[in-house]
């Protein structure tokens, strides 16, 4: 991910988890590992480098299981595993000969549920369903984007 949507990123973090760095961190760090993945998948990033390969990687293997709100909250490894798993789904479909736009897009937007599910954990329902539009608006791609990608792939 190019820097200024990281500081984007990092600054509506910092407000929907009330300054929270440990869970603006972790949000963060899924961000770029999702971005990455799906960089490696489509191959469609040529300016992905090595060092950004091994930065997520260290996040898999290291910072993203010792991050303390990762471990505060029992359920996030499922919540992240949902994730994977849709974003797989969706890469699959992708692929097939008349992929399902609309059903592959939402299924990529599962990486948004994150923030709502952690901030919930932090800070109770109220809070989570005050921010959960200001989340999932910040989903930048469109469908349109989305439809334009899987033509040029296939």
């Amino acid at each position: 991910m190019r820097e200024d949507q990281l500081d984007v990123i990092w600054s509506h973090c910092i407000s929907w988890f009330r300054g929270n760095e440990h869970a603006a961190r972790l949000v963060l760090m899924l961000f770029e590992v999702a971005h990455v993945w799906d960089d490696l998948i489509d191959k469609d990033n040529s300016d992905l480098s090595n060092d950004d390969i091994n930065k997520v990687f260290r996040y898999l293997i290291f910072d993203i299981p010792t991050n303390p709100i990762y471990r505060m909250i029992p359920s996030l490894p499922d919540h992240w595993l949902n994730v994977f798993l849709r974003w797989r789904d969706a890469t699959t479909m992708e692929s097939e000969e008349k992929p399902d736009i609309d059903k592959t897009y939402m299924l990529r937007a599962g990486l948004y549920d994150l923030p709502i599910v952690i901030a919930y954990h932090l800070f109770g329902d109220d809070h989570a369903q005050r921010i959960g539009p200001s989340v999932r608006k910040l989903y930048g791609e469109t469908i349109e984007s989305l439809r334009g990608e899987i033509c040029q792939i296939q």
